[in-house]
């Protein structure tokens, strides 16, 4: 079983999300990063310093997915990338 916290530096207010701290680490088995957050952020160094697992959301997803996986990455034209290689 896990028990799910989701915290970001600028929490919407009245949602379930926490704020991002250093203690909001604090009792973490793993943490899993969106892609905008640096792995080397500040507020991750003591969960870092003892032994937490610290991963990506594609990390996460790919325990669970069966197959291959493709990431379609950049500033333009993904949408159609992404519609060219579906129908491939």
């Amino acid at each position: 079983m896990a028990i799910v916290r989701a915290v970001d530096q600028k929490p919407v207010e009245g949602s379930e999300v926490g704020l991002q701290t250093e203690s909001a680490f604090a009792d973490a088995d793993l943490i899993v990063l969106s892609p905008g957050v640096p792995a080397d952020h500040a507020d991750l160094s003591a969960a870092r310093q003892r032994g937490v697992k610290i991963i990506g959301d594609l990390e996460l997803a790919s325990w669970f997915l069966k197959g291959e996986i493709i990431g379609i990455t950049g500033a333009n034209g993904k949408t159609t990338t992404t519609a060219l290689t579906a129908t491939s």
